[in-house]
């Protein structure tokens, strides 16, 4: 869900009012409110929106879900709402072009799914480049190594 604060009940044109179209698009529920107060406000709709606005934010969306080569669209509109529009990294607001990325990356064997794909903003994806977020290493020091040793060897003893 996304709540979007405005001073007026009118969707302008671009900023926030384009940002809260998109998450329109992707089937992700926007509130706004009209002040500081979250409670009072109303769910946007498309229909809320010019006709040609519409169209042409729907044109972006779908241009940019054809120029991957990861997630369907369908895909891609899951992993959006999952991160309710913010990056999965940095927390910032998904721009037009984010990445839907492979959390262990295709080139390692990872499929393209849903569980194992992330939204990322553009900058968090390039930046992360093949690495994985999470990787199952243990790099234990001198005296941790001879614990572990000590603990297994007892394992195993009968």
């Amino acid at each position: 869900m996304i709540i979007a604060f405005h001073g007026h009940s009118v969707p302008a044109s671009g900023g926030t009012s384009d940002r809260c179209l998109r998450g329109l698009l992707a089937r992700v529920p926007v509130w706004l409110t009209l002040g500081s107060d979250v409670q009072i406000g109303m769910w946007l709709r498309p229909t809320m929106f010019p006709r040609d606005r519409v169209r042409r934010i729907d044109a972006e969306l779908t241009a940019a879900c054809n120029s991957t080569n990861a997630q369907n669209p369908a895909q891609r509109q899951v992993l959006y709402r999952q991160a309710e529009g913010l990056s999965r990294h940095c927390g910032h607001e998904l721009d037009l072009g984010w990445h839907a990325d492979h959390r262990v990356p295709w080139a390692d064997g990872g499929r393209t799914t849903v569980e194992n794909g992330q939204a990322l903003c553009a900058a968090c994806n390039l930046a992360k480049g093949r690495d994985m977020a999470f990787r199952d290493e243990f790099r234990p020091r001198p005296f941790e190594l001879e614990v572990a040793v000590q603990v297994l060897d007892g394992i195993a003893a009968p």
